[in-house]
């Protein structure tokens, strides 16, 4: 979590699929996410080359919601009735993702950071608090996206072009990590199955001033599994700077 001025740094954390044989642990689910609240405004936004899906929620100091890779904006569901009672809450589709467009251009998080950026530039939002969840959680990803894409058929090609960039990105130095100075917050499960606990706490150790905050009886889909307890995580960061 993160609040940024035109400029943001995002964490990446990447999952892969599991399957349990018996969920008993909280942990060990993957709940459906809970149904959107109607958003008092949505659209398109023209931006990169792309028709980029949004939507707005509620009123005061702007949070925008980045979802995980191939997943898509109704994942913030809970996220969004419980920040949209105090905040303006901005979710959207990264591209190719959900109902959002892409192009031929190959991916990657700077062009993917300048969608986001743009899309502010359309909402007129010059300052506003990021909360960005994973980029790799897959599970459930073919089915919504014949669901929601404009392209149903072309799930395969899509995947190419993400898969490319989760190859080659991102590579960044502890040196390029130590020079984000926006008030950053590391937030994971105790039961990450992707993850290894000390590299989370590597990267909340090398960015200064960096919090770290571990959710319990978790796993990397925390924001499904305790609701919750993500979604005033994201409060009380946001509302303590």
């Amino acid at each position: 979590m993160t609040r940024f001025w035109k400029a943001f740094a995002i964490v990446i954390l990447f999952a892969a699929p599991t399957t349990f044989a018996a969920a008993e642990e909280r942990w060990q689910t993957l709940p459906e996410p809970a149904a959107m609240p109607k958003p008092d405004q949505s659209g398109y936004a023209p931006v990169n080359g792309i028709q980029m899906y949004y939507a707005v929620f509620g009123a005061g100091d702007p949070v925008l919601l980045i979802h995980g890779g191939l997943g898509h904006a109704d994942i913030w569901a809970s996220q969004v009735a419980t920040l949209s009672k105090a905040h303006k809450v901005i979710v959207a589709d990264s591209r190719g993702h959900g109902r959002s467009t892409r192009t031929e251009q190959p991916y990657g998080y700077d062009l993917m950071a300048s969608d986001y950026l743009a899309l502010l530039d359309h909402l007129k939002i010059d300052k506003t608090a990021l909360v960005g969840w994973s980029d790799g959680g897959i599970i459930r990803s073919g089915r919504d996206y014949k669901k929601m894409s404009k392209t149903p058929d072309q799930y395969d090609a899509f995947l190419a072009q993400i898969s490319h960039m989760w190859e080659t990105e991102p590579a960044w130095t502890k040196e390029q990590l130590a020079k984000i100075t926006t008030p950053t917050a590391i937030v994971a499960g105790d039961h990450d199955e992707a993850i290894k606990r000390e590299h989370t706490e590597y990267i909340a150790s090398a960015i200064p001033g960096a919090k770290l905050i571990i959710l319990p009886n978790a796993s990397h889909f925390a924001m499904l599994q305790a609701p919750d307890e993500y979604s005033q995580a994201a409060l009380d960061f946001i509302d303590a700077k």
